[in-house]
């Protein structure tokens, strides 16, 4: 419990708005992270896969709008944060 409720608070996903590039930062390791970008209709419009993640960029491509970025881990920790795309 602990763990999630550090994923929750201390994770950063920033600048936003944004103009595509985003800084993902979880504040600690963690392994077999996948990324979705879903927009708001519910459809998933990327994925990224990570074997370790800490703090990477990465790159929305789409249309301007409001994105779900939904972060889960491989201990079953999930984490959904809205982006706003400029």
């Amino acid at each position: 419990m602990q763990t999630a409720y550090f994923l929750r608070r201390r994770s950063r996903i920033y600048p936003n708005p944004s103009k595509g590039l985003l800084n993902i930062d979880l504040q600690k390791t963690y392994n077999n992270v996948g990324i979705d970008v879903i927009n708001i209709l519910g459809q998933r419009t990327q994925t990224f896969a990570f074997d370790t993640f800490s703090k990477k960029k990465i790159t929305i491509k789409g249309a301007t709008g409001i994105y779900f970025i939904r972060i889960n881990s491989e201990d079953g920790l999930s984490l959904t944060k809205k982006i706003i795309l400029n």
